[in-house]
């Protein structure tokens, strides 16, 4: 699956304490795009404030998957990547990664801001630190798989 197309903010990375410059709206954007390479590798290419997603293979017009939030979780956050989280984490540099054949999707009801508003303080904010209430939290999601142009679905795991 190479073609991401989204109703959230974006289209770049956005995070919940940096999200104001990425506009609410349908998105759409290569796999490969979603990916920022920072010079040190780390989790990247967040999008918050996600209705819906698709991911689908030949453009946007082959088979898939879509995700939706549930009518109480109302939104979700995404990043869609060739890199797995493991990859990244055993990374020292961007030219370490090497982009796999598969996508590794990551959703989520919710997301620490990443702080660093200044180089005198680099801590989140209290506001965008997660403290779900009991340490817990519950949250729900669709997915779904996509028939591509001639009715064959892609079998997802």
């Amino acid at each position: 699956m190479s073609h991401a197309r989204w109703l959230g903010r974006g289209p770049h990375e956005n995070y919940v304490d940096r999200s104001e410059g990425a506009l609410l709206g349908v998105h759409e954007a290569a796999v490969d795009e979603l990916h920022v390479p920072y010079i040190f590798p780390q989790e990247n290419g967040h999008r918050t404030e996600t209705r819906w997603l698709m991911l689908t293979s030949g453009g946007g017009t082959g088979g898939g998957l879509k995700v939706t939030a549930a009518r109480q979780t109302v939104s979700f956050g995404f990043n869609a990547s060739r890199h797995t989280t493991a990859k990244l984490a055993a990374a020292q540099h961007t030219c370490d990664l090497t982009a796999g054949a598969s996508v590794e999707l990551c959703v989520d009801y919710a997301m620490m801001g990443v702080g660093g508003d200044s180089a005198a303080m680099q801590t989140v904010k209290d506001a965008y630190v997660l403290k779900p209430e009991g340490g817990k939290c519950s949250w729900t999601v669709a997915i779904e798989a996509l028939a591509n142009s001639n009715g064959a679905t892609v079998q997802t795991i």
